[in-house]
């Protein structure tokens, strides 16, 4: 059988009569493979065989189906039909550890770009397929520095990839892929990069390859290439067949490489044993892992700086999360421990008939009020009566000390009370006094928390500064300091004086804050003291002014996710930079 046969049933039926090491070394029987598994084929019938140490160049037109002949032949892909058979052994039906054993062993790639890492020396580069079958350093340095000889560029083997002309480049690929000792060199378009004088330069390369017994099958559109080949075959339509017309004719399809054993399916043939092989190819992973850091000292850093934020990030999280549930437990704890409120459900929620059955039913507050302090264990008692802003128009007229801002109905909270809750708060006035919440001669009077007093645009507490309570004229003791908490920030404190003046009351308590123990025992004693013949209608709540501790709470969890946002966002950024700068760095030709 010669070189120039391509009869692929020919060979079906001659091949199992042949001596064992006369077959040839490639054979295809209608190999054919199908687009996305569809009935459309990307390759419809290869058969022929390619002998050892033949130079085959395979042309046709673009779409034709030259790579992924090329593909098949590689084992980077599978028929869909056909058989492909290397040295006599049926490698289209392998599993993929012998797929990926037989390409480390048998066939070396060259490309049309010859995708060197730019970072990397051309040493490093050319490694790459002796680094995957796990040879240690001192095994790789005479294979490489012999495979970079063979292609001129011995001298080369330190440089950066980077410094590399396109047509070095290439070399250095071809390199790479005789470097693990192949059988068969496959390339793709290896000259579709290059200029004439590096695409004569790359041919003669190929040439003195094939001259030493590698087998070299090239797609090429290059008439170059193709006239440098021994044979060449043509596709058209994803049919195989050969060319009108032959190569250069050379003496290299003629060759037969002698002593070439037939190929063991399992090619598990390692210099040791399997496990020794396994334990090498570990370590040496290990010592090129600890190498790589200082061969590309800013990828490093920007890895390391990567991670140094990630591991801030969880840190910041952790830590916050931890502070945050310690103030919220901390706050529950303190409202459960020492705040009561207590209510008496008698005390029902219709408005008072009259302003003196208001001013009466506050006094007796007061009164009960004046009885809780006067318990072991209460450090402090105040009435409250709130009101709701529906049935309440409270509005800001005017003054010398108010901010430019349209006089408006305030929608925040309305609160009766004295001068003893706003100190059982910690609530303290930034201008004004707070005593006239208490004094019965200071009549209707307001203290105004922070964010309300913003809302009507009061500035600061002035005789002058009016605000009217359902169109009746309060005058403005003062304005507080913030507090931190939402709902205390956005109330008006008004005094007993103002209570005729509102409707629509919501709730009557008395605000009690207990000594540190005291909060459970008073929570069972206090009904009996204010009711001992129905001490039932009498409700004691151990964690008081929930709106306030929700406001809180929800503040502190605002905190914490806008840090943690703040360095997720970063760490993104900085992830997403690093990921695109390795992409483009190593993605350069």
């Amino acid at each position: 059988m010669t070189g120039d046969s391509w009869a692929g049933d020919a060979v079906a039926s001659d091949r199992d009569r042949m001596p064992a090491g006369s077959w040839p070394l490639i054979e295809l029987v209608g190999l054919a493979r199908s687009i996305g598994g569809g009935p459309e084929l990307a390759l419809r019938d290869a058969s022929g065989v390619i002998e050892r140490g033949e130079f085959v160049a395979v042309v046709g037109p673009s779409g034709s189906g030259k790579t992924t002949l090329l593909s098949l032949l590689g084992l980077l892909d599978r028929p869909t039909a056909g058989s492909y058979r290397f040295d006599g052994v049926l490698v289209s039906d392998l599993d993929e550890r012998a797929r990926d054993r037989f390409r480390g062993r048998r066939l070396g790639f060259v490309f049309q770009n010859s995708y060197l890492v730019g970072s990397d020396t051309v040493g490093l580069n050319v490694s790459l397929g002796l680094r995957v079958r796990g040879l240690a350093r001192r095994q790789r340095d005479p294979l490489i520095r012999r495979a970079l000889g063979r292609v001129g560029l011995a001298d080369a083997i330190d440089r950066r990839a980077d410094d590399l002309s396109g047509g070095e480049k290439q070399r250095v690929a071809v390199a790479r892929a005789l470097v693990t000792g192949p059988q068969v060199i496959l390339a793709d378009e290896p000259t579709g990069a290059l200029d004439t004088a590096s695409t004569r330069r790359l041919v003669g390369l190929l040439q003195e390859v094939n001259a030493t017994g590698t087998t070299v099958v090239v797609v090429t559109h290059d008439p170059l290439v193709a006239e440098a080949a021994d044979r060449v075959v043509e596709i058209t339509d994803g049919v195989l067949r050969p060319a009108p017309t032959g190569g250069g004719g050379h003496p290299g399809r003629h060759r037969r490489a002698a002593g070439m054993s037939r190929l063991d399916p399992a090619d598990a043939a390692p210099a040791t044993p399997g496990g020794g092989r396994r334990r090498t190819r570990l370590g040496q992973e290990l010592v090129d892992a600890l190498a790589t850091p200082l061969s590309r000292p800013l990828h490093s850093l920007l890895v390391l700086l990567a991670y140094a934020l990630g591991v801030a990030a969880l840190v910041a999280a952790t830590g916050l999360t931890q502070t945050t549930t310690a103030q919220i437990v901390a706050r529950l704890t303190d409202a459960a421990s020492t705040e009561l409120r207590v209510t008496d459900n008698q005390d029902t929620a219709a408005d008072f008939p009259t302003a003196a059955a208001a001013l009466n039913s506050w006094a007796a507050a007061r009164t009960v009020a004046d009885r809780l302090e006067g318990l072991t264990g209460v450090a402090a008692a105040a009435p409250v009566r709130t009101f709701t802003v529906v049935g309440n128009t409270v509005l800001r007229l005017g003054g010398p000390t108010v901010a430019a801002v349209e006089p408006a109905a305030y929608q925040g909270h309305l609160m009766v009370t004295d001068e003893r809750y706003l100190a059982l708060q910690g609530l303290q006035a930034a201008s004004g006094r707070l005593d006239p919440l208490s004094l019965e001669s200071a009549g209707a009077v307001v203290v105004l928390g922070a964010t309300a007093a913003e809302t009507l645009g009061v500035v600061a507490a002035d005789p002058n500064v009016t605000i009217t309570v359902n169109g009746r004229s309060v005058a403005a003791a003062a304005v507080l300091r913030p507090s931190g908490q939402v709902a205390l920030d956005d109330t008006l404190y008004f005094s007993p004086g103002v209570l005729p003046l509102l409707t629509d009351r919501f709730e009557s308590y008395w605000l009690v804050r207990a000594e540190a123990g005291y909060a459970e025992p008073l929570a069972r004693a206090v009904p009996l003291f204010l009711a001992p013949a129905d001490s039932g209608r009498i409700v004691v709540s151990t964690v008081a002014q929930l709106a306030q501790l929700q406001a809180g709470v929800s503040a502190d969890l605002t905190r914490l996710l806008g840090v943690i946002g703040a360095v997720i966002l970063v760490l993104s950024g900085l992830t997403a930079g690093t990921t695109m700068f390795l992409s483009v760095h190593h993605r350069e030709p």
